[in-house]
């Protein structure tokens, strides 16, 4: 029950969120139910955001947490492989008790809610890298306009005794997510599986 605040596509899968603290998976092929969780949050507190990161989802919540989530199919619901707690830090002192943006970066991860400053975590070690200010009181939400990927290629000539230096950028879906694309073919993979199984029963 309640109102949803949050989507996101992974290949033949959409995963949605809100209040309550429920994430619930759909086929997009038929808008068929998958998968339910309906303890994702502590206490019924709202999801209000999802992204893919490094294979997996991460969700934010109202109770303070971001969780890591494996991507869950028919036969086996989503289950949390860990919880990073961005109410409070080493100190005991407050840093986002209500984080609700979450923008992944490479090997990094923008995280932002309550506090004007911008986290900035590393994904693997949910270690916390730096802190940007960004707003007087509070941020609304974060948006990832567009991917750029820059390469330099050095080109050498013992004809002209030259070296020179060349910049190639790619931008927006020439430079797809590495763990979107991850993500996506385990979701279609478990497709396919559950539909042979079908087929031989």
């Amino acid at each position: 029950g309640g109102s949803v605040r949050c989507m996101v596509r992974i290949g033949p899968m959409l995963w949605s969120g809100g209040d309550g603290g429920h994430l619930h998976l759909w086929r997009i092929s038929d808008g068929s139910p998958v998968a339910e969780v309906t303890d994702a949050t502590e206490n019924g507190a709202s999801l209000l955001n999802l992204a893919v990161v490094g294979g997996g989802v991460w969700s934010c919540s109202a109770d303070g947490c971001v969780r890591e989530w494996t991507l869950g199919n028919a036969r086996e619901p989503p289950h949390c492989l860990r919880v990073l707690k961005v109410g409070l830090d080493e100190e005991g002192g407050a840093i986002d008790k209500c984080p609700r943006c979450c923008i992944p970066f490479g090997g990094h991860v923008w995280l932002a809610g309550h506090k004007p400053d911008i986290g900035i975590y590393a994904s693997k070690s949910l270690e916390r890298i730096a802190a940007l200010p960004a707003h007087e009181k509070y941020i609304s939400s974060m948006l990832l306009i567009d991917r750029v990927e820059s390469r330099v290629i050095l080109s050498t000539s013992l004809g002209d005794k030259k070296l020179k230096v060349w910049k190639h950028e790619l931008r927006g879906d020439a430079c797809r997510d590495a763990d979107e694309l991850q993500a996506a073919n385990a979701c279609y993979s478990d497709e396919c599986n559950l539909l042979e199984q079908q087929f031989k029963e």
